[in-house]
């Protein structure tokens, strides 16, 4: 497991220096399936792939602008590094926080885009040419 994620680093490595965030983001999830399969639960990643929809689009939304794909490595290599070690606490730690980094840019990501956070829909989004980088 340890090589299968190393190999996702390396790749997602690859991708952040040409600034590829749609490959990016496929490894990313390889990396997360691949956590999850050797946890013991290879099924469970068609359960979250369909409960995660929105946080897809809200990372789509605040990538590579309002984050950095070196901050997910980081992230990333210090999940490698507590698992290589063998230290449970480090690699739940490290996940936890990996997992919860999408609250650090949510007030930003609602404030460039409130039309996607209207409940009632009130607010149109503007066109695609008009969003701003």
């Amino acid at each position: 497991m340890l090589a299968m994620l190393k190999g996702e680093l390396a790749v997602q490595e690859t991708f952040a220096s040409i600034a590829d965030d749609r490959r990016f983001f496929k490894s990313d999830e390889l990396f997360h399936q691949h956590i999850a399969s050797h946890a013991g639960f290879p099924g469970i990643w068609a359960d979250i792939s369909a409960a995660k929809l929105h946080m897809d689009r809200f990372r789509f939304l605040s990538f590579p602008r309002l984050d950095s794909m070196s901050v997910v490595l980081g992230q990333h290599r210090r999940i490698v590094d507590a698992l290589e070690q063998a230290d449970a606490l480090a690699a739940e730690e490290a996940m936890r926080m990996h997992l919860r980094h999408i609250f650090e840019v949510l007030e930003i990501v609602q404030q460039r885009y409130p039309y996607y956070f209207e409940a009632n829909g009130s607010v149109s989004p503007p066109s695609a040419g008009s969003i701003q980088a």
